[in-house]
């Protein structure tokens, strides 16, 4: 199985089938940083994060640079225990 860390985690059960952008799920997956630093560095710290994800198959990326869970991610959420969607 795949070595995801907690942050990888924390963003799989964020998203759902709606695409999101980097800088909204900032605010999801670390609402304890505050709006100013999600709107500053949010996007930063989450593409990274994001890529990972795709790269793993757990999510899909848009043409506008949006990530949701994929197939693959929900599956991989319910092995888990995390499934929110």
């Amino acid at each position: 199985m795949d070595k995801l860390n907690e942050n990888h985690l924390k963003t799989l059960r964020a998203l759902n089938q709606t695409f999101k952008s980097p800088t909204e799920l900032a605010g999801e997956v670390f609402p304890e940083k505050g709006v100013e630093w999600k709107k500053e560095r949010g996007s930063s710290k989450m593409s990274p994060i994001c890529k990972v994800l795709v790269e793993l198959g757990y999510a899909e990326r848009s043409s506008k640079g949006q990530y949701r869970l994929s197939s693959m991610g929900h599956a991989r959420l319910c092995e888990s225990g995390g499934s929110e969607t």
